[in-house]
């Protein structure tokens, strides 16, 4: 077969994951590149249908989702929605998308090392801790709207909610009992999800999110907290502006 020299823009983190598939496989670039454009753009018409199906009935779940998420599982769904409109755009699938939501006005609270903005109805669990935290996380609940459920922020000195273990948690649950007595009810309703038995009964339950709020760096233009009900963090804050 005819081989073309073909000279491409490849970003730092696509040139890394090529590579790594070339170690794992030792597949040549080529044949990688190849491969993946034979296999994704040329499939037969019968798998096309299958994969068009497939990706319009995940792109429509997230949405279902979507309508009973807060702003940060709306975040997090709409990370992992990307990867199928990207897909669906480059196959040509039609899929539809759901309007953004609105957010109310703000308030600032000063930290160990910066600013937290966040809405002002949200429900500050530990507000003696700010001052000695460098971090923050919220407790989202899907379908809160329905619930009538608010948003509960913590500060803490954890980087990420990844590093909670289930006695913190435990603590965090407590405090959240405290501040909001209707937390206990909320924790009376957990439901966990079992594929392919409750998945109707999980998605209408407002199951408890734990969410790490957002570091905006003083020279860093990301909009990324916008999508987050505009709740970040300010690092490097001038003294004037505290």
């Amino acid at each position: 077969m005819k081989q073309n020299k073909l000279s491409v823009d490849l970003t730092e983190k696509n040139k890394e994951t090529l590579e790594r598939v070339n170690e794992q496989t030792k597949i040549p670039y080529g044949s990688i590149i190849n491969g993946i454009i034979e296999s994704f753009f040329d499939m037969p018409d019968d798998m096309y249908e299958i994969f068009r199906k497939f990706i319009i009935t995940k792109i429509r779940n997230i949405h279902i989702m979507m309508e009973g998420a807060g702003c940060f599982e709306e975040q997090r769904l709409l990370k992992e929605k990307k990867y199928y409109t990207r897909i669906a755009d480059y196959l040509n699938i039609a899929y539809l998308s759901p309007g953004k939501k609105d957010f109310n006005s703000t308030k600032t609270i000063p930290m160990n090392n910066g600013l937290l903005i966040c809405p002002n109805n949200w429900i500050i669990v530990n507000p003696e801790k700010a001052e000695e935290s460098s971090y923050a996380s919220v407790i989202e609940c899907r379908n809160a709207d329905e619930f009538g459920i608010p948003h509960l922020l913590i500060f803490s000195n954890y980087e990420s909610v990844k590093d909670y273990d289930e006695m913190y948690k435990d603590e965090i649950f407590k405090m959240c009992c405290k501040v909001y007595p209707k937390f206990d009810d909320i924790l009376k309703m957990q439901i966990k999800l079992i594929q392919n038995i409750n998945e109707d009964e999980w998605i209408k339950a407002p199951i408890i999110g734990f969410y790490d709020v957002h570091i905006q760096e003083n020279n860093d233009n990301t909009l990324e907290y916008e999508l987050a009900g505009k709740a970040y963090i300010l690092r490097s804050v001038n003294e004037k502006d505290v």
